[in-house]
């Protein structure tokens, strides 16, 4: 009796830690304030809530539910991580802190499941979670069933959105941050419709000299 009823306790105890753990990944990227209470929640957690904090997204191409629930909760187990659904069709997962060793780990439940993942950008605060699931949400649909999309891979594409909105911002504060022989380097280089040897002749620079400037464009 005294297993069955701490069985009991334990799996009551893990639903409530599991739906506490939805309720306050939804209300973050939903814009809801940081208050009192959504602090009591946070501070609930098993694990301390620290950045940096970055959002992954899977969706299966089959009727898989449950094994991959189980095997997500395997692979985060005893990680400063959240997981759940979205919707239906669609899990997240919410590390909290520098967690790169959760890539190959990705890919190794992609190939056994088949799924398309999206992985939004590093974020340092919690505010900023909204702008990192849209973020996600993109890369999520330029990804395929054989490979993890990278929002930054495919964030030149939100450019060409509405220019009001926070992902196109951002990119521009990016540029903002290049020297002014950077940003002249780059205008010529559009010039001359991305020709290398035409570039380098316009700007009298050697060959060499402006794949390195390029390639500093690109880090």
């Amino acid at each position: 009796t005294e297993m069955i009823v701490h069985q009991v306790l334990s799996e009551s105890q893990s639903e409530w830690q599991r739906k506490n753990g939805d309720f306050i990944f939804k209300a973050l990227i939903d814009h809801s304030p940081i208050d009192a209470d959504m602090m009591e929640r946070i501070q609930k957690l098993p694990f301390l809530m620290k950045g940096p904090y970055q959002i992954i997204l899977l969706k299966p191409t089959s009727e898989v539910h449950h094994q991959l629930s189980l095997q997500l909760e395997n692979m985060l187990y005893r990680k400063a991580s959240l997981f759940g659904q979205t919707d239906l069709h669609e899990y997240y997962i919410f590390l909290c802190g520098n967690q790169t060793q959760i890539m190959p780990q990705l890919q190794k439940l992609q190939q056994k499941f088949q799924l398309s993942i999206g992985v939004g950008p590093i974020v340092h605060e919690l505010e900023q979670l909204p702008f990192a699931y849209a973020s996600t949400k993109t890369a999520l649909v330029y990804s395929a069933s054989n490979r993890i999309t990278c929002f930054q891979d495919i964030e030149i594409h939100t450019v060409f959105k509405n220019k009001s909105t926070i992902a196109v911002e951002k990119f521009v504060t990016k540029l903002a941050q290049l020297s002014d022989k950077l940003l002249q380097t780059l205008e010529v280089f559009f010039d001359c419709n991305l020709q290398l040897n035409a570039c380098a002749n316009t700007m009298q620079i050697h060959r060499h000299t402006l794949k390195y400037r390029l390639n500093q464009i690109t880090e």
